[in-house]
């Protein structure tokens, strides 16, 4: 079990198709700066969980299970809260804004998943959202980049400390102006609401997913 405070932002690449020289851009320099290659692309499904009464969601929390082929992770995240010099301070030079949050991690077998979902369904929850994406992890100083390919685009996301993802940002060619706090559940809703749909040809609130 893993727990601690996460410092991220996301930065967008480009939409699926259309961001592919990009993203393939963005390889090569993360080659160049000699960053590590910690679990090449694989695929994630990923649910969260909540009461009837979304006492979850209404508290800016998350409980979410990521199913990987190489196991699964439950998460737990709770409110973005504001931390002097990261977030709250308005994008600035010197406090560009950063989503921070606490969460604990707990990693079980694959073969153990669907044991899992059993106990969160028994104690009264129920799938909320539902959301896939091709992951590639890298690590460079100490700061994890993840690529991720989604339904609804590409996207960087960086998680450090400040310092390291201001760094890691500009080696790859974005400033703080580029900076995206939001989650992926609102860059979808974002999505719908410009008029997009899922690729599974769906405009549901409730499920960003590949086919």
């Amino acid at each position: 079990m893993a727990g601690g405070v996460e410092v991220e932002v996301k930065l967008k690449v480009g939409d699926l198709l259309d961001g592919q020289d990009r993203f393939a851009a963005i390889k090569t320099r993360l080659e160049e700066m000699g960053a590590s290659l910690i679990h090449p692309r694989e695929f994630e499904d990923n649910l969260a969980f909540d009461f009837p009464d979304r006492s979850i969601v209404r508290a800016g929390s998350l409980l979410r299970v990521r199913i990987l082929a190489r196991g699964s992770v439950l998460t737990f995240k709770g409110p973005v809260v504001p931390i002097p010099g990261l977030s709250g301070s308005g994008p600035t030079a010197e406090s560009p804004p950063m989503k921070v949050r606490r969460e604990t991690e707990l990693a079980i077998p694959f073969e153990e998943t669907d044991a899992l979902i059993a106990i969160i369904r028994g104690l009264g929850m129920e799938q909320v959202y539902r959301y896939q994406k091709f992951r590639t992890t890298w690590a460079w100083k100490g700061l994890h980049i993840m690529l991720d390919e989604t339904p609804i685009g590409i996207y960087v996301e960086l998680e450090g400390d400040r310092a390291l993802i201001e760094a890691g940002a500009k080696a790859l060619g974005y400033f703080p102006d580029d900076f995206i706090t939001r989650s992926y559940r609102d860059l979808h809703l974002e999505h719908l609401d410009q008029g997009g749909e899922g690729l599974d040809g769906s405009r549901s609130a409730d499920r960003m997913l590949f086919a």
